[in-house]
């Protein structure tokens, strides 16, 4: 009977296992992958300037990092000067469609919005993005400052 359970546990560890993420070292304080572009958008320059930088990763099918991501927005709109430099990522495989959604919440020219076919989908792995909303605030030593951080967090 015991065997049984123990061989019952060791599956059920063997299952959970795989749906653990690759990259499980994405936390305050490690080393932030670095962002690879696909194309050359004259709108990226931000992805690889040095200093503070938010990035988030959104899709515009899921509300709430539609909405955590229009938050961060706003916050940039009103802060024109902050020395944190956005990017917003949609992980979307249609362009047509992220494009369109940022056109409607006017939010095209600020910062740095990237389409999937903007960036290497190697990151979407390396940042771990199966869940929105994602975001994450490095800092000029590249590394982790915050995870998903309150419009508070950006006050530097």
């Amino acid at each position: 009977m015991k065997l049984k359970y123990l061989f019952l546990s060791l599956i059920a560890t063997a299952f959970l296992s795989s749906y653990i993420p690759d990259n499980d070292t994405l936390e305050i304080g490690s080393k932030a992958p670095a962002i690879e572009l696909r194309s050359e958008n004259p709108k990226t320059g931000e992805v690889t300037s040095e200093g503070y930088r938010l990035v988030s990763f959104w899709s515009p099918k899921n509300p709430s990092s539609r909405i955590a991501n229009s938050e961060y927005v706003k916050y940039f709109k009103n802060h024109p000067d902050s020395d944190i430099a956005f990017i917003s990522i949609s992980t979307d495989e249609d362009d047509n469609l992220s494009a369109q959604v940022l056109n409607h919440d006017g939010v095209s020219s600020l910062g740095s919005h990237l389409l999937y076919s903007d960036v290497d989908e190697r990151l979407f792995k390396d940042y771990d993005v199966e869940n929105h909303p994602r975001a994450f605030l490095i800092g000029p030593d590249g590394k982790i400052k915050s995870l998903s951080p309150k419009i508070d967090d950006l006050t530097i």
